[in-house]
């Protein structure tokens, strides 16, 4: 079976608006997410959302489609939030569930809309006179949910999903504005380094709340007829930008085929040298991406679903190379940009993969170690010098930054200068001329 795709339907409210108005619109909503994104990382807890940014935000309409994202976060965390809302609505649909003004939904469920389960969504609708208006959410990616190893990235040897951590799938965490203890304490007691896990959900709640506010403010201020009239004007804008991009590619189908290593120690031959597999057909202003080719579903947890992963990193790669901000400028970060493109996927590639399966999208850390008498900080930074050298050359210049992980003491985080930039500052690095690329630190035996 094939599955097709096509994302951001043109929704119904077409009331007219003057351009300057739709202008002022769209850059409060902005404004609002990147001051929730802002106020996630003051109030976390865990240097992967304050320092690495592995977070995301945004504005979500009662239709699933993004109205903006904080931009200062990971593209790969704001991106996927409309499939979180939209996998969390078909779970209390088919639970009989309702949502009620108060309620706050956690969700991370990875054939549910979410990226991958250490990313874990919450979602405050968003109710003005009782009526629904949108929805206001968070996601972050967190040091750990209970897998069968500890950290966020130990479940390359899962055997199945239940083994890769807590899954939350539509959890009403606030039921009409009552806190449910019984969830918080099952978090509390499940998951490692809880001090800092939980407190960072706390926080995303209350930026996520944070937005919501905001929305309402702003409703309040222009009306909703306006807003939803400003959001159909924006997205409209950034469906004619990423069209205008596309026409500038000659007609054609283009083909690339890539594959990746896969279990190099598997006696299965299925499950090494995987072929990813894409066919490009650009006809007008319409992109189409076929998958068809691609490897098919393993029993490891290297699968990857459609939504909120696959379909996110193709939206992201197109917009990044068609539509780049050292060109165009601002770029309004909504639903419309994605109106363009069609992503077909055949069958259990990557998507609609079996709950049961080892079948999972993960990302792969390498981790070293060394153990013998007397080794000291100072060695630690000696091997990581030598080995950053070795491998992006000799004139690259590295910092250390004190840091903390829950599992090593003295912590640090490394940053090298920028490998496109050479350190003067570029979009890659934000314009501070160094990348994070790793964290280190001493285990006590």
């Amino acid at each position: 079976m094939t599955s097709v795709e096509t994302i951001g339907q043109v929704g119904d409210n077409r009331a007219a608006i003057d351009p300057i108005t739709a202008s002022v619109v769209q850059g409060a909503l902005e404004n609002i997410a990147i001051e929730m994104g802002h106020k996630l990382m003051r109030m976390a807890y865990s240097s992967i959302i304050r320092e690495s940014e592995d977070f995301g935000a945004a504005l979500v309409d009662t239709q699933c489609r993004q109205l903006c994202e904080s931009k200062q976060s990971t593209p790969l965390q704001s991106g996927p939030i409309p499939g979180y809302i939209k996998g969390i609505l078909r779970t209390l649909e088919a639970r009989g569930e309702k949502i009620e003004p108060g309620d706050v939904i956690m969700h991370n469920d990875p054939y549910g809309g979410a990226s991958h389960g250490p990313d874990v969504l919450f979602c405050v609708p968003v109710f003005r006179q009782d009526e629904l208006v949108g929805y206001s959410a968070t996601t972050a990616h967190h040091l750990d949910i209970g897998a069968l190893s500890p950290g966020s990235c130990g479940i390359v040897d899962a055997m199945d999903v239940y083994a890769e951590g807590l899954q939350f799938k539509a959890i009403k965490v606030y039921d009409r504005g009552v806190k449910n203890d019984m969830v918080w304490h099952m978090l509390r007691d499940n998951i490692r380094a809880s001090h800092l896990v939980v407190d960072d959900m706390e926080a995303q709640i209350a930026a996520a709340r944070i937005g919501a506010d905001r929305f309402v403010d702003l409703i309040d201020r222009y009306g909703l007829e306006t807003v939803n009239a400003a959001s159909e004007a924006m997205m409209d804008a950034s469906e004619r930008m990423m069209r205008d991009a596309i026409e500038k590619i000659p007609d054609g189908v283009y083909k690339s085929v890539g594959h990746i290593d896969g279990y190099e120690d598997s006696d299965d031959p299925k499950e090494k040298n995987l072929p990813i597999v894409a066919t490009v057909t650009v006809k007008g202003s319409d992109i189409t991406v076929d998958l068809t080719g691609t490897a098919e579903q393993i029993d490891l947890p290297i699968n990857m679903p459609l939504e909120g992963t696959v379909d996110v990193a193709i939206w992201l790669t197109i917009r990044s190379i068609l539509v780049d901000t050292a060109v165009y400028g601002n770029v309004p970060q909504n639903s419309g940009l994605t109106r363009p493109i069609k992503i077909i996927a055949p069958g259990k590639a990557f998507r609609n993969e079996a709950i049961t399966t080892r079948a999972h999208v993960s990302f792969h850390q390498v981790d070293g170690f060394l153990v013998d008498e007397g080794v000291s900080m100072s060695d630690l930074k000696g091997a990581l010098v030598a080995f950053c050298h070795a491998y992006f050359g000799e004139d690259l210049r590295l910092k250390f930054r004190p840091s903390f992980f829950p599992f090593t003491e003295p912590s640090a985080e490394v940053d090298i200068s920028c490998i496109l930039c050479s350190g003067k500052g570029c979009q890659l690095c934000k314009y501070s001329g160094w990348l994070e690329i790793l964290g280190c630190g001493m285990i006590h035996p």
